[in-house]
């Protein structure tokens, strides 16, 4: 995947940054703001660059200089590859990335540093062959992305001559044909497999049949069955012709990056929601997605959200918080209130661990859950009235004693506005993480006489952290997905979820 990419010079665009991108990743913004300039950049390979986040003691960039390094007697390889390390330290602290469309910048840097160097100093400037050292770095990413941009205007043929050597392109030229062409292969080879993967996708996502026939003119034509009846395509909507024509080219291409403009076009909230429950669920795959629908800022599923605007200049901004694109886009905060549930947690940090987790218990991502931070002990002090009259309503909190008074006031507040309320028994949502995946995140930081995290006692404190002014809570994403459901299997931790899973199920549950 990959996790990096620049984008310049294009229109009205001059230069812009992903940074930490995701699976699936958003760019949304008001119409003419330059959305559609980025992909197209993104595309074009003198306008973009592939991103190499630099981390210290990363043995695949040690290695890839060693050969260098090793092919000279004078310097002494044990001197060049100690210089390197130690600059690529250097770099990794300073977060330093590497981006392809840089490489004459990198390279530049480098033969400084080594310049600088008091023995490797003395010997030639092109001592080292550092373009092949550049040229290994991207190898594999520079394979791995070729995207493939389908665009907003897409246009489905109901009806054509039958040319099995027709070109299929993402907008949708040539779909019926390559449907006709893998429907009537070889049921047990490779591209019956992949209409036959089309055919019950588009099923799952619209509720409805397609088939491509032969008519008397001896020419292809494509039917959809809505209920128990077949209708010719041009007789139906354009919405089911939409999803067609994104799901065919998702799986006849062979590309491991897909951008698509605009997939709520034509669409109902309802395909929405399935078309990204299936994007979600394709694993060899990367999006990026172009809308105007807050149904895909739904950010339980995606990865990333970048906001585009242009004021003469196209920029993007990466925006964690849900509700200030929204308001940004027209839509209401009480876009909360179409949730199938509200859960109302402690704090924001506390918000990564659950949605992980009730992706675990399988409530994510075909169900739509919105989290409110209580920020902490002000809950107490908090008007629930406004949840006076939901049903879909229900918070977590934990057993911090040193604000156990506000909690359970908090939780007689609950109880008189009908709001289910769970309170953990260990102190905090932290104290339910595993010691290795704690390790995990912060390598050769936590020390070794700490073997289990205790219940009942902070567990910055337990660590050393809170001493250093320090805190967990911030990398609480990356450790959650380290973990499994089977590290929670027993806690009530674990019988939250499944109270979740069962008012889900069945859309609301008796208070208690």
């Amino acid at each position: 995947m990959i996790n990096y990419l620049s984008a310049k010079n294009h229109k009205a665009l001059q230069k812009a940054y992903f940074n930490n991108l995701g699976k699936i990743n958003i760019i949304c913004g008001k119409n003419n703001s330059g959305k559609t300039t980025l992909l197209e950049a993104l595309c074009e390979p003198d306008k973009f660059g592939i991103g190499k986040a630099i981390k210290a003691n990363e043995e695949w960039i040690l290695d890839l200089f060693k050969p260098l390094a090793n092919g000279f007697r004078n310097p002494a390889p044990r001197v060049s590859n100690d210089w390197f390390k130690q600059y690529i330290q250097k770099l990794a602290n300073n977060d330093i990335i590497w981006f392809s469309d840089q490489k004459e910048t990198i390279i530049s840097e480098i033969k400084k540093s080594k310049k600088e160097h008091p023995v490797l100093g003395s010997h030639a400037q092109n001592l080292f062959n550092f373009e092949v050292l550049i040229e290994n770095l991207y190898k594999k990413a520079t394979a791995y992305y070729n995207p493939i941009l389908i665009p907003p205007k897409r246009h489905l043929e109901f009806k054509s001559n039958i040319d099995m050597n027709q070109q299929i392109t993402p907008t949708g030229d040539g779909v019926i044909n390559k449907l006709f062409f893998l429907k009537n292969q070889d049921i047990e080879s490779k591209e019956y497999a992949i209409f036959r993967n089309i055919y019950d996708t588009f099923y799952k996502i619209t509720n409805s049949k397609f088939n491509v026939v032969p008519n008397k003119e001896n020419r292809i034509e494509l039917f959809y069955q809505t209920e128990r009846n077949w209708i010719p395509a041009e007789a139906c909507g354009l919405g089911l012709s939409d999803i067609l024509i994104i799901v065919t080219v998702l799986n006849v291409f062979d590309s491991n990056v897909f951008f698509v403009e605009e997939p709520e076009n034509h669409l109902h909230a309802d395909f929405q929601k399935k078309l990204l429950s299936y994007l979600t669920s394709i694993k060899s795959k990367q999006f990026f997605l172009t809308t105007h629908s807050s149904t895909f800022l739904n950010t339980d599923i995606i990865d990333k959200i970048f906001y585009c605007s242009n004021d003469g200049e196209i920029k993007i901004s990466d925006q964690t918080s849900k509700s200030e694109i929204i308001n940004s886009l027209g839509y209401s905060v009480a876009e909360n209130l179409v949730a199938d549930l509200i859960i109302l947690l402690e704090g924001p940090s506390d918000i990564p661990v659950i949605k992980e987790m009730l992706k675990w218990a399988g409530v994510l991502p075909n169900n739509t859950i919105k989290y409110w931070p209580l920020g902490g002990d002000i809950m107490a002090s908090l008007d629930l009235s406004v949840f006076s009259e939901r049903e879909n309503v229900i918070s977590l909190i934990d057993s911090d004693p040193g604000s156990s008074a506000q909690r359970t006031r908090f939780q007689k507040n609950c109880r008189a506005h009908q709001i289910y309320c769970k309170r953990l028994k260990r102190y905090s949502i932290e104290n339910y993480f595993t010691i290795k995946a704690i390790r995990e995140t912060f390598p050769n930081q936590i020390p070794q006489k700490v073997k289990e995290i205790k219940p009942m006692e902070s567990v910055d404190s337990q660590i050393g952290f809170k001493r250093k002014n320090k805190s967990i809570k911030s990398k609480n994403f990356q450790i959650i997905q380290k973990m499994s459901i089977a590290d929670i299997n027993g806690t009530d931790l674990m019988e939250f979820l499944n109270y979740v899973k069962d008012f889900i199920k069945d859309k609301g549950y008796p208070f208690r």
